[in-house]
């Protein structure tokens, strides 16, 4: 990689006269290093020696767009297979651009319109008409293919691609719709096997610090629709590698997260601060097994919180709000005896729909009530017990009538 940026400056006057200048410079990737640790922590405790949370914010952020940064040398431009640009895993395309489907998560493999998709078993005669990227031609079919690993692992020498169930059980072969995993050889980590030893502890050493920090710039922030959202990216983001992510790190980022969220139930549901919540929430759950009972329950609280507020702000009878990420799926909506079949068609992705696989769904008889009920059925796909089938909650809200309008009141939350 040349790690060349071009810059391109325009400069016009109130006379229209006009003039550019073009000037490319190279920006070398910062090296993750015990001495980085230390310089972050200086700036870290500079920040917080002038109570500059907006400064703490600054740091936070500069250092999680270096530990998840990566390289980019796709084969293909991602826009000219339909995916979005590479930005989360090594040397992969992001995941289908709006309009598009294909293999689900980061992938070369190209995404199409759904007019222009095959299923497997389907006549076609390119590997890019089909959803797994495979097209035989004797006879022309769309086959089954395995998802690819992470960055394929850093190659044979590095790690293996392996391939779970829901309950945990290992399987020879995953389909387009199921999540893959690396299982690094010894003295190789990381999501995609390919840090040392001594790398790990440092990625894991920096992803604690600004845990940590996040920590201690909680009561120093005023706290807004925005900020909160803010919070969240950020958590979300530094779970990006749960391989990174220490026991301090955990402890520490979850608290933010779960904090933030049961202190602030009357901001919640501003914008797309929902969505990036339920993400960062999704994020830290993907740990499965991994995380302590304790935790996931915090987790599971929070998003019990989260969609039991944004009852709030449904109607009866609005179209179910719906919120589909890698470990949690989510159906939210308001509902009384005249609202008929809402909220009977479940969550999942539009990939899972082409496939044509069963969603999780529940309908509710309302036929003997006279008051509007707000629904959220939750689907958790990383079990920490790996039981067999995902577990699942369900909020149930009643609510007193004003108008067209449902003001919930009181909630509970049934586990199925």
């Amino acid at each position: 990689m040349s790690y060349s940026v071009g810059c391109l400056v325009f400069a016009v006057d109130i006379y229209d006269g006009q003039a550019n200048a073009t000037a490319f410079v190279t920006v070398y990737p910062i090296k993750i290093t015990s001495n980085l640790l230390s310089s972050v922590n200086s700036e870290l405790d500079a920040a917080f020696s002038q109570q500059n949370s907006y400064g703490v914010t600054q740091v936070v952020n500069s250092v999680l767009s270096t530990l998840n940064g990566v390289q980019c040398a796709v084969p293909k431009a991602c826009n000219t297979i339909g995916r979005q640009v590479c930005q989360s895993t090594a040397n992969t395309c992001g995941s289908c651009l709006p309009g598009f489907i294909g293999v689900g998560g980061d992938s070369n493999v190209p995404c199409n319109p759904l007019t222009a998709l095959n299923r497997t078993g389907e006549f076609c005669l390119r590997n890019s008409s089909c959803i797994s990227g495979l097209c035989l031609s004797h006879p022309p079919r769309c086959a089954d293919a395995s998802k690819s690993c992470p960055n394929n692992c850093g190659g044979s020498s590095s790690g293996i691609c392996t391939y779970k169930s829901v309950d945990g059980n290992a399987l020879s072969s995953c389909s387009v719709s199921n999540p893959a995993m690396c299982s690094c050889l010894p003295n190789h980590f990381g999501r995609d096997c390919s840090l040392s030893s001594s790398s790990l502890r440092q990625y894991q050493a920096l992803r604690a610090s600004i845990c940590a920090a996040l920590v201690r710039n909680l009561d120093k922030q005023s706290v807004s629709a925005d900020v909160i959202a803010s919070r969240a990216f950020t958590v979300g983001n530094i779970f990006a590698d749960v391989s990174q992510i220490s026991a301090s790190a955990l402890l520490n980022c979850t608290y933010v997260l779960t904090y933030t969220v049961k202190n602030n139930m009357n901001l919640l549901c501003h914008g797309n601060t929902p969505t990036i919540v339920l993400q960062a929430l999704s994020n830290v759950a993907q740990l499965g097994s991994r995380l302590p009972s304790a935790l996931f329950t915090d987790i599971s609280n929070s998003v019990n919180i989260l969609l039991s507020s944004c009852h709030n702000s449904m109607a009866t009878g609005q179209v179910p709000q719906s919120t589909y990420t890698a470990n949690i799926r989510s159906l939210s909506y308001v509902a009384d005896q005249n609202s008929g079949s809402i909220g009977c068609n479940g969550v999942q992705s539009e990939l899972e729909a082409f496939l044509q696989v069963p969603p999780t769904a529940m309908c509710p008889n309302l036929t003997q009530t006279s008051s509007a009920i707000g629904f959220s059925v939750v689907q958790y796909l990383s079990s920490p017990n790996n039981q067999a089938s995902p577990s699942s909650s369900l909020i149930v809200q009643l609510s007193a009538a004003e108008n067209t309008r449902r003001l919930l009141t009181k909630s509970t939350s049934i586990g199925l």
